[in-house]
């Protein structure tokens, strides 16, 4: 990971000057829906609630792309929120902002591609790559920092419902494609790349979404694992998102052997592990490993998620953890620490690593909609054969 005029000894540093309620509301998010209010106009945003809703700072803004009608107005939404997000988050740090980006950039005003299907169906990663840089610019002129894509999911079932999401059936096509991804976000804008979901999603029995996956050692490892280790070795993947599945008995999001040692021990990874949405609450309300929001938040971090989203229902315990001697508070600082080494790479830690780089003009105009989308459109259809649905 590039730090810039920064070291992790720094990272560490600034960390330790953190309280501990300071450190936990860095590794959770706050919806942007929280901050909704009604009025005689309809719902308004107020980002003044974040005072009383996140006193302690806020580490991650969530379900961004309800803000604003046009990219105008989610841009000005957004430097509100900030404003008053550093105004409650110790050194003024800024709240990392993540938006939807799979196909195009997920917002009124984001152009919009072909499914990452049809992507793939144009066997040209060079065009793939051209998609996402010009997502990610829309993304980086409306003051968002974190793109959940791409989906480097292996599907084989077409009756899988988000089969469409993926890049296919083939390891190297979708490792291909991903890499592609990941630099045309990542090297281009700066904008940062998350890959999902970690691991197995797309094997789900029944094709049954969220169901169990049945997959052995081998075949995880060498195939379903292929394009992650390919955009964490290739093009520096900056972040992954666990999935909701359970592997052999244990779910993803609590399963220390695929988020510590596979992911970061053996595929290197040394990003930033987020939770899919509401994956941790389902530790206590789907698999049943926890009883309690406690239980959850310590299982999940124990195992190696280091950020809960979209809120804080179960990490908002993890102080009261640490007090009960149930969680050595160690965890909690190698995770922060994970959270703030991002935040500095985009510039949301004042004094750490380069401000936020804005794109120019012509980066960011909306290309005409003949232009960019209908070639993905054009390529996909004209590579797609009879066996494709």
């Amino acid at each position: 990971m590039a730090t810039g005029d920064w070291s992790p000894g720094d990272i560490r540093r600034l960390v330790s000057r953190l309280t501990l309620e300071q450190k936990v509301a860095q590794l959770a998010g706050l919806s942007a829906v929280d901050l909704f209010r009604q009025s005689e106009a309809g719902p308004a945003v107020e980002p003044l609630r974040i005072k009383d809703v996140r006193p302690h700072g806020v580490g991650h803004l969530s379900l961004a792309w309800f803000l604003g009608n046009d990219a105008d107005s989610m841009r000005g939404l957004l430097a509100q929120i900030q404003y008053v997000v550093r105004e409650v988050s110790p050194f003024g740090i800024g709240a990392l902002v993540h938006n939807e980006g799979i196909n195009g950039f997920l917002h009124a005003s984001g152009s919009q591609f072909p499914t990452a299907w049809a992507q793939a169906a144009t066997w040209d990663p060079a065009l793939v790559r051209r998609a996402a840089t010009v997502t990610s610019a829309h993304m980086l002129d409306a003051g968002i920092q974190l793109m959940f894509a791409p989906v480097m999911d292996i599907n084989r079932d077409p009756r899988w419902g988000r089969v469409h999401e993926t890049y296919g059936e083939d390891p190297e096509l979708a490792a291909q494609m991903s890499v592609a991804f990941v630099r045309g976000a990542q090297q281009e804008t700066g904008v940062l790349a998350t890959g999902k979901h970690f691991l197995g999603y797309g094997a789900s029995e029944g094709a049954l979404n969220q169901a169990a996956t049945q997959l052995g050692r081998r075949s995880l490892v060498d195939e379903y694992a292929e394009p992650f280790r390919r955009a964490i070795a290739e093009a520096g993947l900056a972040s992954v998102m666990n999935s909701y599945n359970e592997i052999d008995g244990v779910p993803v999001a609590a399963n220390r052997w695929l988020l510590t040692e596979f992911l970061r021990e053996t595929l290197e990874f040394d990003g930033l592990v987020v939770s899919d949405y509401d994956s941790v609450t389902m530790l206590r309300t789907h698999h049943r490993t926890a009883r309690t929001e406690g239980e959850a938040a310590v299982q999940a971090l124990s195992a190696g998620l280091d950020v809960e989203l979209p809120g804080n229902a179960n990490f908002a315990s993890l102080a009261d953890e640490v007090a009960s001697g149930r969680l050595d508070q160690k965890a909690i600082d190698v995770a922060v620490a994970r959270v703030l080494a991002i935040k500095a790479r985009v510039g949301l830690v004042p004094g750490f690593g380069p401000p936020p780089r804005r794109p120019c003009v012509r980066t960011v105009r909306r290309p005409p909609r003949s232009a960019v989308p209908s070639r993905p459109a054009a390529r996909s259809c004209c590579r797609t054969t009879a066996s494709c649905p």
